[in-house]
């Protein structure tokens, strides 16, 4: 158990890894897989993940990043910023490859068990790799972030070696967060239903607001709560995005903060009179862009 699925990664980063390791990652992605290993002196190889190709690597990819030296493969699938899952052919063929370097699998899964479709098509990575070690909690797909519950699950001797560095850390979580955990889980079914349906509803909502909108384009994932908007002007997106919230109120998180210029998180999670009208107000501000470009002034 740990004080959710950030502290999860954290201790697993922190047990395992030394300066001189070398770690692989993707790109974008969630910035605590390749920053926090640097911190710790280690050696990162990013895969930089392109739009064209549904946000998704190759086999070649990381092959072309493995060295002598490497410790750990470092994944969030479904990923964040772009929703995308990595499918299972390539999780094998990354697995066959960990197995040759003996190193480790580290994937973030907390955007994992919101499947528009079939969630059977997608397991985990422990499901398949003795060596993975896989983090969740329950502030997404369950929807409960303020209890800050996460976990980890591994080879035992990992998580043996982890324990020893979580009294530091997290000594205990509370009970109540305990008990309510409890509840959470034993109605987990209910709770998973009622994350799939927003979202599904969510993402058709999307795609009909794309088919109308011609300065937006995005690769919409089967999984996960979140995806990577594209929108076609030439405007730095943190810029864009504080005019967007300060003119209209609608708000995005920029594609800078990934370092991916031109992109928008955007998340599947509201309810639906939000999104309607958040997308509708949104459509109705990128009119201005029709016919002249906006003046930026950094």
């Amino acid at each position: 158990m740990t004080h959710g699925a950030i502290n999860a990664n954290e201790l697993v980063l922190m047990s395992l890894l030394e300066a001189g390791d070398h770690i692989v990652s993707l790109f974008p992605t969630y910035q605590q897989m390749y920053d926090f290993p640097l911190s710790l002196g280690c050696e990162v190889s990013l895969i930089h993940l392109k739009e064209e190709k549904n946000w998704l690597p190759d086999i070649e990819d990381f092959r072309s990043c493995m060295q002598k030296n490497t410790k750990m493969i470092c994944l969030n699938s479904p990923n964040n910023p772009t929703g995308t899952t990595i499918p299972i052919p390539l999780m094998k063929e990354v697995i066959a490859l960990a197995k040759a370097y003996d190193c480790y699998i580290l994937c973030d899964e907390i955007y994992r068990g919101v499947d528009t479709e079939n969630q059977e098509l997608y397991p985990s990575w422990s499901d398949y790799y003795d060596k993975a070690i896989v983090t969740q909690s329950l502030s997404k797909v369950f929807s409960f972030a303020g209890l800050r519950l996460g976990w980890v699950k591994g080879p035992k001797d990992v998580i043996d070696l982890i324990n020893y560095r979580r009294d530091y850390h997290i000594i205990s979580s509370g009970p109540l967060d305990d008990y309510l955990a409890c509840l959470v889980l034993e109605n987990k079914d209910v709770i998973l239903k009622r994350s799939i349906a927003i979202c599904q509803r969510n993402k058709d909502i999307l795609k009909q607001w794309l088919a109308q909108e011609p300065l937006v384009s995005c690769v919409i994932p089967r999984h996960g709560t979140v995806c990577f908007l594209h929108y076609h002007l030439d405007i730095p997106s943190a810029y864009f995005c504080e005019k967007l919230q300060e003119e209209t109120g609608v708000f995005f998180v920029p594609g800078s903060a990934f370092d991916k210029e031109y992109h928008l998180r955007f998340g599947f999670t509201q309810d639906e009179k939000t999104m309607k009208e958040g997308l509708m107000t949104f459509s109705h501000w990128l009119r201005q862009f029709d016919q002249k470009p906006i003046e930026v002034i950094l």
